[in-house]
């Protein structure tokens, strides 16, 4: 059994919701994170967008000297501009565009990351869970085993497949369904939540934790691989990661491993 936490990190350029509430970037955001997980021990995947990296070294090669931390690709731009991804979509019917041109990201990501922080990334997650028939090819020529795109709670194992490790979230995502910054009980739309699989509407910080603890306590006591994904940006902004604290001060009774360490 294992537990991995991650979370996602991307460029402010992004101009997501959660970002205006913020008090910094959310690099800083992650490092704030980063800091609390490892007081209590927590080990964690970060997965960064290669254009955040490239915009803030300094501030991730603190994170990234941490020994708890494991960093992981989150595309270079994270769809943006969105009229070029639109294109893409309209055309090749994927964001990512034909082959080359998502071979071509995952690279310029891959060597962000290299050449700022002098760190070789080995788990992966695609914004937005984004993923196409290419992806895990693509990840593999380029050195990357552990995938983390797919999302559903009736996924409690992880799995080997064509050389590629899949680590499926299976754990309510924070992002989609807790009420923080604008999302709130009176605008949050359920027809646009990412993964009505969940069964979820949504949720105080609070009633995300006890499901959080609830379900990581069940896929442990079946022998799976409990992923939680927990956004440092979300985690500000939701309630200045007073959530995220006890959230820690609940897995440091486990045994938490960053996601490239998982063996099958």
């Amino acid at each position: 059994m294992s537990i991995i936490l991650t979370g996602d990190v991307h460029q402010m350029s992004l101009g997501s919701a959660d970002q205006n509430y913020l008090k910094g970037t959310e690099v800083e955001s992650a490092y704030k994170y980063t800091e609390i997980a490892e007081y209590y021990g927590v080990n964690v995947t970060l997965f960064f967008t290669g254009q955040s990296v490239d915009l803030e070294p300094d501030l991730c090669r603190k994170i990234v000297k941490k020994q708890n931390i494991e960093l992981g690709g989150h595309t270079y731009y994270a769809y943006t501009p969105e009229i070029l991804y639109t294109i893409y979509r309209k055309l090749f019917g994927t964001r990512h565009g034909p082959y080359l041109i998502q071979n071509w990201e995952v690279k310029k990501t891959i060597n962000a990351i290299q050449n700022n922080l002098n760190y070789r990334i080995r788990s992966w997650r695609d914004h937005s869970y984004v993923y196409d028939k290419n992806t895990p090819a693509i990840l593999l020529r380029n050195g990357i085993r552990y995938f983390s795109d797919i999302v559903g709670p009736n996924y409690h194992k992880a799995w080997k497949e064509k050389g590629n490790i899949y680590v499926p979230v299976n754990i309510l995502p924070d992002h989609d369904y807790v009420f923080h910054g604008s999302q709130t009980k009176a605008n949050l739309n359920v027809n646009n939540l990412v993964q009505p699989l969940f069964n979820k509407g949504g949720v105080s910080c609070e009633d995300w934790l006890i499901n959080v603890k609830k379900s990581v306590k069940k896929i442990v006591n079946n022998n799976g691989v409990a992923t939680i994904l927990a956004h440092p940006a979300c985690m500000e902004v939701c309630d200045d990661f007073k959530t995220f604290r006890k959230l820690c001060k609940y897995l440091q009774n486990y045994q938490t491993i960053i996601m490239r360490d998982l063996n099958l």
